[in-house]
């Protein structure tokens, strides 16, 4: 994408001006920051619900899925 530098606002087409003020743009790029973030992290946690009988289990599978990372 080009990167394009204006004098002042006047000069920026209205198309470009307006696209921060639609709500489903802005939920877009939301996704891709998020997307973006995750990727840059490089780790997700499984997915999936995991149920322990006490907290030192869920724990020891915590630790686990941050050890394989």
């Amino acid at each position: 994408m080009p990167l394009r530098k204006y004098r002042s606002i006047d000069d920026v087409p209205s198309n470009v001006a307006t696209e921060h003020d639609d709500p489903a743009a802005a939920l877009r790029m939301a996704f891709s920051l998020s997307a973006l973030a995750l990727r840059l992290a490089g780790w997700l946690p499984p997915s999936g619900v995991h149920k322990s009988r006490s907290l030192a289990e869920a724990q020891a599978l915590r630790r686990s899925w941050e050890h394989a990372r």
